[in-house]
């Protein structure tokens, strides 16, 4: 009798290990975001999560009728904490790339932006060749796309990474830097919101280095991923978006 019982528990065991995983309903949705990129997505003076990452992530978890909670990484972190599982998704203004494609899935594009050099108003640098930029120190946000670029592009440029996009443009503002390499849209708001900004200026053209912004999500959820491409659906057409993007920028950044 003991040998039929512990047969039929090794049945069950491996019938159990052979049928799919239930699929979760997502009524609760845990958000990775970084927090320290306006107008993105940045702490107000009450100390209260604010920017237009946290808008479309608060629409995605109201037409998924999920309980939405926020959890804050560190950027160079942010893609280990989605499949480590501290997280379900990254909305924090996350860029589409293939190298990125290798590790994790991405949803619907959610806004474009460009990539800028900003350098101080008395800069010499007046372009951006490889030889321009020879033993120049330009400095990039640690983990980004931008860091990237420039240590695939600029060989002999010293690159400094810096944990936030603020350190960077404050070491700029100090002269400790020649350049910085950033989202166009970051540095337009730094120049214009901040004291510091006034020392400095975008420079050469616009760059176009990755398919646009995503949510970050693990690549087995793909259900999940359906649900939020179906949210970025409707909020375009139902002219949520519409609202949140007038909210921030002056222009259309879909």
């Amino acid at each position: 009798m003991r040998l039929l019982s512990a047969a039929l528990t090794a049945v069950v065991v491996v019938l159990a290990a052979l049928l799919p995983a239930a699929a979760k309903d997502w009524k609760t949705l845990r958000i990775g975001i970084e927090g320290a990129h306006p107008p993105f997505n940045y702490f107000d003076a009450l100390g209260e999560l604010r920017g237009f990452d946290v808008d479309i992530a608060r629409v995605i978890c109201a037409k998924l009728k999920a309980e939405c909670t926020f959890i804050v990484r560190d950027w160079p972190e942010i893609i280990d904490g989605l499949t480590t599982g501290a997280y379900d998704a990254i909305v924090s203004s996350l860029a589409i790339t293939e190298e990125r494609r290798k590790r994790i899935a991405f949803s619907k594009r959610y806004y474009r932006t460009t990539s800028v050099f900003v350098l101080a108003k008395a800069s010499p640098v007046t372009l951006f060749s490889r030889s321009a930029l020879d033993h120049r120190i330009v400095g990039a946000q640690e983990g980004t796309i931008h860091q990237s670029y420039l240590e695939e592009t600029y060989w002999s440029t010293i690159i400094r990474p810096y944990p936030t996009e603020e350190e960077a443009f404050l070491d700029l503002a100090a002269g400790r830097i020649d350049a910085i390499f950033v989202d166009k849209l970051a540095a337009t708001y730094w120049l214009a919101k901040h004291d510091d900004g006034r020392c400095c200026k975008i420079a050469g053209a616009e760059l176009t280095i990755s398919q646009g912004i995503g949510v970050g999500l693990r690549q087995e959820d793909e259900d999940l991923k359906q649900k939020i491409d179906e949210a970025i659906d409707a909020m375009r057409a139902d002219g949520i978006y519409r609202t949140i993007n007038a909210k921030y920028f002056p222009f259309s950044i879909d």
